[in-house]
């Protein structure tokens, strides 16, 4: 494989764990100490998954 399809994958792979979390109900909880994540910060960023507590 590539890089560049590496990359794509782990994007991919990031994608649906991000949904995942929305059917789970846990999208923009922070897996470090449960505490919701900023909105403006999965503006930038939805895939995120802490909140900058670690």
């Amino acid at each position: 494989m590539t890089l560049e399809h590496d990359d794509f994958k782990r994007e991919l792979d990031e994608i649906e764990a991000a949904l995942d979390r929305i059917r789970d109900s846990k999208f923009g909880i922070c897996h470090h100490c449960l505490n919701p994540i900023d909105d403006e910060k999965l503006l930038v960023n939805p895939i995120i998954t802490n909140c900058g507590c670690h």
